[in-house]
Formats: structure tokens, sequence, C-alpha cells
């Protein structure tokens, strides 16, 4: 029933865009920077909202934005946001 989350010194920093947007995923709301939820929403109201908006849309951000690269081809993205 307690935290099963490992010691902060085991966790490691996202290095790829779709590992960052999962774990953007995984945690509190207020953890996600406000342009990437502005680019969540925006997503949304042109398809809908779910999972894989969200998870597209925070990958697209940590990709221009941080400027981190994506091994998935499904998630790159190749013009502006």
């Amino acid at each position: 029933m307690g935290n099963n989350r490992p010691p902060k010194e085991n966790v490691r920093e996202a290095q790829d865009a779709l590992d960052w947007a999962i774990e953007m995923m995984g945690g509190p709301v207020k953890n996600v920077p406000n342009l990437a939820m502005e680019y969540v929403k925006l997503l949304s109201s042109m398809y809908g909202f779910c999972g894989e908006v969200m998870i597209t849309a925070l990958a697209g951000y940590a990709q221009k934005i941080k400027g981190m690269p994506c091994k998935d081809q499904l998630y790159q993205v190749c013009g502006p946001l």
C-alpha cells in the first residue's frame, strides 16, 4: 500500500521524446509544461481528446521545444508545431 516508485537516484531522465511523453502522462498534469498542454488542447480540439492524441502532442513538444530525438517513426514530427 506504500509508494512503489523507485528511489530518485535510480530514475534516469528521458533521452527520447516518446519516453518523455510517457513519463509526463504517468505523472500529475501540473508537471506538464504549459505550452505542451496548450498543444494537447489544440490537437484535442481538432481530433478529440484521447491518450493517443495526448502522447502525440507531448512527443511533438519534446522534439520541437526540448530538442529531443524520437526513435519511433510514428511519433516523429516533420513540420513546425
